[in-house]
């Protein structure tokens, strides 16, 4: 036994150099040829974008910026936040104002999205018992048919009740509009803020990127008449952006030759903070 122990201890060190003498030589060299076999690539079984409502993905809508990785924590657990995508981050809306995507962790008894006007009156609710559509989809008018005015803030909340009574109200958001262009029967309105046209308090034209896009519309859509309208609280400085407006239109719209176009307009005074002008197409 002593023996055995003795020859194991010494033995012990004598692989241990041996290991330690063990080295390992990269090779680097050039190799000339071509290699037939294909690395593999990992990829989806669907495309997440398949999975957006159809419209959203041909129009471009952008998703809200928390979407996915910002959801409002409620006090209860059983239920979720709504996301949104905005379709009113374009220069002039066409189409749908909004797609609202709500979505709820357990099941909802009732729920009710409310969007307010500047003053936080309600402008459009939508209201329903049990889970909410997938979608959805607002075109910028309320009840009464009346289109939102794009010189204005608007703000959007969501509210869940499940079936024990709880209660969850989302913080509002605000909705802010540059243009829109709209049908109204047989005519055709495009509503640009006049706040991005025009430095505050003055009549100078600052940005015409607006009026551009404007102009691109009318060209495509206008058959016989433009009727430009003016509205803001200010009489005086309604009046005057009124006629660098109509300046601009008549030295910037060229038509195609042989059409004709009637050109009229009005400046209105409103009670309230507004600065909206409105082309009114035929």
């Amino acid at each position: 036994m002593k023996k055995f122990l003795i020859l194991f201890l010494i033995t012990l060190p004598l692989f241990s150099q041996q290991e330690e003498e063990k080295k390992e030589y990269e090779i680097k060299e050039k190799y000339k040829g071509v290699i037939e076999e294909r690395k593999r690539v990992w990829k989806l079984f669907y495309n997440p974008i398949d999975a957006a409502y159809d419209p959203l993905v041909k129009k471009g809508y952008i998703y809200d910026e928390r979407f996915g990785k910002g959801i409002i924590k409620p006090p209860l657990p059983s239920l979720a936040s709504e996301e949104l995508r905005k379709a009113w981050l374009q220069s002039i809306v066409r189409g749908e104002i909004g797609f609202f995507n709500p979505f709820f962790g357990r099941e909802v008894k009732e729920w009710t999205l409310r969007i307010l006007d500047s003053n936080n009156r309600v402008f459009r609710i939508y209201s329903g018992e049990g889970r909410p559509p997938r979608v959805i989809k607002w075109n910028g008018r309320n009840e009464k048919n009346d289109v939102i005015d794009v010189s204005l803030d608007y703000f959007y909340t969501f509210q869940v009740r499940d079936a024990a009574g709880n209660e969850v109200k989302t913080v509002p958001k605000k909705i802010k509009l540059s243009g829109i262009l709209y049908e109204e029967g047989v005519r055709w309105i495009v509503s640009v803020d006049g706040n991005e046209i025009f430095e505050k308090d003055r009549d100078k034209i600052k940005s015409q990127s607006l009026l551009e896009e404007a102009k691109s519309i009318i060209k495509e859509k206008a058959r016989a008449k433009v009727k430009v309208m003016v509205y803001g609280k200010d009489p005086e400085l309604t009046k005057k952006r009124y006629e660098r407006i109509m300046r601009w239109v008549n030295e910037n719209l060229k038509l195609p030759k042989g059409k004709v176009l009637y050109l009229e307009g009005f400046f209105k005074e409103t009670g309230f903070e507004t600065s909206r002008i409105d082309f009114e197409i035929l």
